[in-house]
């Protein structure tokens, strides 16, 4: 199948929908409810941007902190939940964790069914069961729920067992920023399909995640994350990856379906990347990184998306791999919660017609 054929294919340019969440800007940029993305990272939280989404504005200062006052209550983990996260067989897939904790808050009877409380919910609960999780796999004592007013703080604090450094929290409220919504990816429309079925918040969310965890959408930060674990050097990078893109293979982390000449959030990224690298005395890895991107420009014409600086971010505030896209995904709750509720108001079934290409009309032949 040529280029031209996938695309089509892949519904490339297909406007499937209206949106007034998020705008590519025909592939040079990226604005959520028209805000620059580069403007929020650099001056707002995400719990400001979750609200922008979600509500159309962003708050002041007391909605904010209402809202943070919500989601830290929301982290107290139901015993039903945890007593399933304990449970779960050793090696379970992470994203496969996300989608339990989604499915466990559906069998409650008050389950929540609207956009903005679904968003709660699982913004407080999913970050402390994956922490909860994580750290039962590990054989690590759990630290307990944190009260810390931040998701980004909140995570970092029941993952490590420790309050974070100030500037750890800020760099990883930049990468949920960044990640918080992206129009109608893969996962986003298949919340929108589910939720135009009249499906539970919590169904579309499920589904979703389901989206999220095939490789071909989430999962590139991890990728990423082991690309750069190869090598040891940069010069050791250069010769690596020339070497694998002779032999013809993908290197994840690179080129997007939007963005032809550069993802708008990856210099934000990169940026936050640098300056943990240097609190954490990861330069080497920076550099490495630096030399992959640099490479995959010279020979590919292909420029770094959000995975791939985001993979170095995550590595150097500590955070296994294997919770890379489970961050991914709880960021992007505030963006898909956005589009159910958009989703809902419009009262339409999505049901995309077919391009028929089998065989023509046959008659039907004796049975054997």
């Amino acid at each position: 199948m040529d280029k031209q054929a996938r695309e089509k294919a892949g519904l490339r340019g297909v406007v499937a929908g209206a949106t007034a969440l998020c705008s590519v800007g025909d592939g040079h940029e990226l604005r959520y409810r028209g805000y620059a993305i580069e403007d929020l990272a650099a001056a707002r939280t995400y719990e400001d941007v979750a609200l922008l989404l979600l509500r159309g504005e962003l708050p002041a200062a007391a909605a904010r902190e209402a809202w943070q006052q919500q989601l830290a209550a929301a982290r107290v983990l139901d015993p039903a939940i945890e007593a399933a996260l304990l449970a779960l067989p050793a090696g379970a897939p992470a994203m496969a964790v996300c989608r339990l904790v989604a499915d466990l808050l559906a069998c409650a009877p008050d389950a929540p069914d609207e956009p903005e409380a679904a968003a709660a919910a699982l913004l407080g609960t999913m970050p402390a069961a994956l922490c909860r999780w994580m750290r039962a796999a590990r054989g690590q004592e759990w630290p307990g729920i944190s009260r810390a007013p931040s998701l980004a703080a909140a995570t970092l604090e029941m993952l490590h067992g420790t309050a974070p450094a100030e500037a750890d929290v800020r760099a990883l409220d930049v990468a949920l920023i960044l990640y918080a919504e992206h129009e109608f990816n893969a996962s986003t429309f298949v919340a929108r399909v589910t939720a135009s079925t009249r499906a539970s918040c919590l169904d579309a969310v499920a589904a979703a995640l389901a989206a999220l965890k095939g490789p071909l959408h989430g999962g590139a930060n991890e990728e990423a994350m082991r690309l750069i674990s190869r090598f040891d050097s940069p010069a050791a990078a250069v010769a690596g990856v020339k070497e694998l893109l002779a032999e013809k293979r993908l290197i994840m982390g690179f080129g997007h379906a939007v963005y032809k000449s550069g993802d708008p959030r990856s210099p934000v990224i990169k940026e936050a990347a640098r300056g943990l690298s240097e609190r954490h005395g990861k330069q080497e890895m920076f550099a490495v990184a630096e030399a992959i991107e640099k490479t995959m420009l010279a020979d590919k014409g292909m420029h770094p998306n959000l995975d791939f600086y985001a993979a170095v971010a995550y590595a150097c505030l500590g955070i296994p791999t294997e919770l890379f896209t489970p961050l991914f995904a709880c960021s992007r709750l505030s963006g898909w919660l956005a589009h159910v509720g958009e989703q809902r108001a419009s009262k339409a079934l999505l049901r995309p017609a077919a391009e028929y290409v089998g065989p023509g009309p046959r008659e039907l032949p004796p049975a054997a």
